[in-house]
């Protein structure tokens, strides 16, 4: 009876090993090949186009910086949402300049260092300086709110989205002299002196030229009696107010007043439009009038949806400069995707070549030196809202 012997064959082994070393070479090729494949695919990812935001987020007078910060923020994750600028994602770089020009200096020095071509901000006219001898061609720099004279008509890399001064002194004298109040005090804030003594210089200038009377120009310093301040402007008898300061302080300086002469009438400026003037101020601050930002009769969608997009990931209501921020992004961004590079000096040509913008709640124009021309509106302060108001 036959047996199937296996025989052992030196070469069918050898010609099995060949094989299972070459499915292995096969496997661990394909892997490596997988993994730079996908290193590759991540390398062609596209860096973000990085954009800076500098304000005060700390200091006394640091809701304005805080209300822009959270407008920039949520307007930028809409636009990624939206696949971003030429399909990279925008990145927001954030510091906090704390009001103080020599960190604004150090700030301004560090976005250039980490790679930061565009900055949004600063908001106050007293941190113009740095912004102005930070901007050049490989910086652009948009501020939302600088309305000091201060960088006007310059050909530069420095382009506001605001108003200049003038304009708001000129809303104030003409809505004061049309109300026939005869006279007023003044009392301002050194705090953002480029901003608040060249406005009340203006207004001041326009007011008495048309027949007002000024009874006195009270400016102070950080610190002072807020108390004092008010009695010196009630002791004039002029029965008038303007009030040019930030919020927190304009509260105060209302309730002395209204607490000498519940009837005393005050008018206050647009960096007081914030929603802590209403949170401080309290009853004191109801009736006050304000020269802000315009207001159309009729809101545009995307003021609609903005307004309520803040609204609900904040849980307080939009100021003005999340308007002007928004629009300030709008801004700067179609100056990305239309520029013929996202080089700064290619940005900035692209902004002033358009000229006109379709801004959230109104149209406006920037010139060839970079400067907007925006409106002015008046508001009443009623039951929590400014509330803008015709006059004749």
């Amino acid at each position: 009876m036959g047996e199937n012997l296996m025989v052992y064959d030196p070469n069918h082994a050898n010609y099995l090993r060949k094989v299972n070393c070459l499915r292995h070479g096969i496997k661990w090729f394909s892997v490596l090949l997988i993994a730079l494949m996908v290193i590759m695919l991540l390398g062609c990812e596209k860096a973000p186009i990085k954009i800076g935001f500098i304000a005060d987020l700390s200091a006394k007078t640091s809701q304005l910086g805080v209300d822009a910060r959270n407008a920039m923020l949520l307007r930028v994750e809409q636009i990624n949402n939206q696949g971003g600028v030429k399909g990279r994602m925008l990145e927001v770089v954030v510091k906090d300049d704390k009001g103080d020009v020599a960190l604004a200096k150090e700030h301004f020095t560090a976005f250039k260092a980490e790679g930061v071509q565009y900055v949004v901000g600063p908001l106050t006219s007293s941190l113009a300086e740095p912004a102005l001898n930070a901007q050049s061609e490989d910086l652009l720099i948009v501020s939302p709110s600088i309305s000091g004279d201060v960088g006007t008509a310059q050909d530069d890399y420095f382009i506001r989205t605001c108003q200049l001064n003038i304009q708001q002194a000129r809303q104030l004298s003409d809505f004061l002299l049309k109300k026939q109040v005869p006279e007023v005090a003044i009392i301002y804030t050194l705090t953002n002196r480029s901003y608040t003594e060249t406005m009340m210089q203006s207004f001041k200038a326009l007011y008495e030229e048309n027949g007002g009377k000024v009874a006195s120009v009270i400016s102070y310093e950080e610190g002072a009696s807020l108390k004092d301040l008010a009695e010196q402007a009630f002791a004039t008898g002029a029965g008038h107010t303007v009030i040019a300061s930030h919020s927190l302080d304009t509260a105060v300086i209302q309730q002395h007043l209204k607490q000498l002469d519940p009837t005393h009438q005050t008018y206050g400026i647009q960096w007081a439009m914030t929603h802590d003037l209403i949170e401080n101020g309290g009853r004191a601050v109801e009736g006050m009038y304000f020269i802000g930002n315009y207001k159309a009769e009729v809101d545009s969608e995307a003021y609609v949806q903005f307004t309520k997009a803040y609204s609900d990931a904040y849980n307080y209501p939009a100021a003005f400069i999340t308007y002007w921020t928004y629009d300030t992004i709008e801004v700067l961004v179609y100056g990305l995707n239309n520029g013929k590079s996202l080089n700064p000096v290619d940005v900035k040509a692209a902004i002033i070549e358009k000229g006109d913008f379709e801004g959230i709640d109104q149209r406006f124009s920037i010139d060839a030196f970079g400067d907007s021309n925006k409106q002015y509106s008046v508001f009443e302060l009623k039951s929590g809202a400014f509330m803008p108001i015709k006059y004749e």
